[in-house]
């Protein structure tokens, strides 16, 4: 075991998940409407680059086709949920990174090179902070001294989040396009905050290296009563 973590601590971070029973809803929201539409659509504004749709739309494929496999039997696939929903945040941060590129360079007309540069440098160090925390926090035992509040991580990234938002806005704002602004500050806020599921990565290794720590929620059964 990874010497430092006490085993509790692991324990209760591994089985602090939602009920299973919501799992498929998750999931279906996901896929429906944060990817297929929400991200998918600004893609199609005009004006129309087919690269931005050859790039994105092999891997939506490919994890809707994967999240309806888990969404048929939730409870059967719930650990391999776990690496799913981590996928799912990091892809669409990325995918929400590129909904916005599109937006500020096809519609807003800007052509510096520093906004895709500094956004890929943005994410690569938010991840690493994230995971840095993530890991010092499960070694000290925040998260089981916690006991299920909210942390450090979701208030830093709720204000990255905004401060993408309003930086967007004001760059639309600049160049006379305050909704297009908006849209690409949205996707970005979207992406900051989605970004907290890619600890899920994590949770499935550990489910994986320690079973014995793992809890897998059983399924119902519905008992009828006798006459």
């Amino acid at each position: 075991m990874q010497h430092e973590i006490n085993p509790e601590y692991l324990k209760h971070w591994i089985n602090a998940t939602p009920d299973t029973s919501n799992l498929r809803a998750t999931i279906l929201f996901g896929m429906l409407f944060l990817i297929d539409f929400l991200m998918v659509a600004p893609l199609y504004a005009d004006p129309y680059e087919a690269i931005y749709l050859q790039v994105m739309i092999p891997p939506i494929v490919l994890l809707n086709i994967w999240g309806l496999w888990i969404a048929i039997a939730p409870y059967k696939n719930q650990v391999i949920a776990e690496l799913y929903m981590g996928i799912l945040g990091v892809f669409m941060p990325l995918g929400y990174g590129v909904c916005s590129i599109k937006l500020f360079y096809s519609v807003l007309g800007f052509t510096t090179p520093m906004y895709a540069i500094g956004l890929l440098a943005l994410t690569v160090a938010g991840y690493y902070a994230l995971f840095k925390s993530h890991f010092q926090k499960l070694a000290s035992g925040y998260y089981y001294q916690a006991r299920g509040k909210n942390g450090g991580s979701q208030k830093y990234v709720s204000l990255s989040g905004l401060g993408v938002f309003l930086g967007n806005m004001i760059l639309g704002m600049a160049n006379g396009n305050t909704v297009i602004g908006i849209l690409t500050g949205l996707c970005l806020l979207l992406a900051t905050m989605l970004s907290l599921l890619s600890l899920n990565i994590h949770r499935y290794v550990l489910m994986k290296r320690y079973p014995e720590l793992t809890i897998i929620q059983r399924k119902p059964v519905k008992r009828t009563e006798e006459a």
